[in-house]
């Protein structure tokens, strides 16, 4: 990457608060690749007010003692105070024309520096490009700078696993997750949480490839091991995205296997199916995209086949889904 090999870029906001965010040693160790970060001195200016705004908020909704409550405005007000650090220590371009917008200004400074340009904003990031100027995301970012086990989907140490974590955890999408950090940002498996943000969307399932199988196995394992409606409901936010994943004509196809392998997520965690479980994908999915309950009862007992530890797979098939029965050979 450009930036990394000069050790400078421009940065937009965008790119200051995804940094803020990251945990300290990652953020520290792009700042020691990154030395000098430059922006433009109105968006500065920006954050100062921001900062001075979350401090007076934070201020008022103390408990009267004059300590401020530590809830949501302390958090972000600490956000804004990391931000301002680093902008802080940028550098500033000048600037072309002051009437500008601050990213137009940004754009038309770095242009005639060449100077890539780190921004998170996509549409910003496209303008760039079309302005012929160099642009690139936190998530090229890291992706340059960790390891080749974790793109691979495989665990490391060191921070980095925590630092794609934490922007989850911020609800940034489209990060290669392995399943191991999506089953950490899940914390109690809260609906609409960072978990379910990231497996609801095609581009997680497009970066699992064809290894999707056993991550969302693992996903759905941990889920059915913590409450039954956890797995319903991750199972429903996970569809969401597979289904978007593939073409309208495996999507029966893709729904049977992702529900098949969720209940064998059940098996793993010794724990039985949740209530109505297929009633509740259906009514989720539609009916015209679900496939009927005896079909996934047949793709369940493939997928229980395929296990050395099941010695019993119609047995186990059928206790996951009573009353259900495979559909006819014709």
């Amino acid at each position: 990457m450009t930036a990394l090999s000069l050790g400078t870029c421009a940065a937009d906001m965008s790119a200051f608060y995804v940094l803020a965010q990251l945990p300290a040693e990652a953020r520290a160790e792009i700042r020691a690749r990154l030395q000098a970060l430059t922006t433009v001195p109105v968006m500065a200016r920006d954050i100062a007010m921001t900062r001075d705004h979350l401090r007076s908020a934070a201020t008022a909704s103390g408990s009267g003692n004059g300590v401020a409550d530590y809830g949501p405005d302390a958090g972000l007000q600490h956000l804004a105070e990391l931000i301002e650090s680093d902008i802080a220590r940028s550098d500033k371009l000048p600037v072309v024309d002051s009437g500008q917008t601050p990213a137009d200004q940004l754009i038309a400074a770095a242009i005639p520096a060449s100077m890539p340009l780190w921004c998170d904003d996509n549409a910003l990031r496209q303008r760039a490009r079309n302005a012929r100027l160099a642009a690139f995301s936190t998530v090229d970012l890291l992706t340059a700078l960790t390891p080749a086990g974790i793109s691979q989907g495989r665990a490391a140490d060191g921070h980095w696993p925590r630092a794609w974590e934490a922007m989850a955890s911020s609800y940034i999408t489209d990060l290669p997750l392995t399943a191991a950090s999506v089953i950490t940002v899940a914390s109690y498996w809260q609906q609409y949480g960072p978990a379910h943000t990231a497996i609801a969307r095609p581009g997680w399932w497009d970066y699992q490839a064809d290894s999707w199988g056993p991550a969302w196995l693992q996903i759905a394992t941990a889920a059915a091991a913590s409450q039954p409606h956890a797995l319903t409901q991750i199972t429903m936010a996970a569809l969401t995205g597979a289904l978007q994943a593939v073409t309208p004509g495996y999507r029966t196809q893709r729904y049977q296997q992702v529900a098949a392998m969720a209940l064998v997520g059940c098996h793993n965690a010794a724990q039985p199916a949740p209530a109505d479980f297929l009633a509740s994908l259906t009514s989720y999915v539609g009916q015209h995209v679900a496939a009927r309950p005896g079909y996934v009862l047949a793709e369940l007992i493939s997928q229980l086949r395929e296990r050395a530890d099941v010695a019993d797979p119609c047995g186990v098939a059928a206790n996951l889904l009573p009353g259900t029965t495979p559909p006819n050979p014709a």
